[in-house]
């Protein structure tokens, strides 16, 4: 069933590309400082959704970095009150 919803997914977006495509056959010149390079426009809109979607993707490894560092502290913190709850149920009790 996920393999399907993947195939639909992937074919609705490729479907809206061509579109795209279709409805926008117009170049643009895109300036990179030291040169200039003229290109489709639907090239120039696609490149930047997928470099922004790798920039995305690289910021969320990094706080999903972070977090993962987090949890490796705390569940280490877990285990010595853990170990030392242990440690003190093991002692004996002392009435005065």
């Amino acid at each position: 069933m996920k393999a399907l919803i993947y195939f639909v997914f992937i074919l609705f977006a490729a479907i809206a590309a061509v579109v795209f495509t279709a409805l926008n056959p117009g170049e643009v010149t895109v300036n990179l400082h030291a040169t200039r390079i003229t290109l489709p426009f639907s090239l120039v809109v696609v490149a930047s959704m997928f470099f922004g979607v790798l920039l995305g993707m690289f910021a969320g490894g990094l706080v999903a970095l972070g977090r993962r560092r987090e949890l490796r502290k705390l569940r280490k913190q877990l285990a010595l009150a853990e170990k030392e709850l242990s440690n003190l149920r093991k002692l004996p009790l002392r009435d005065h």
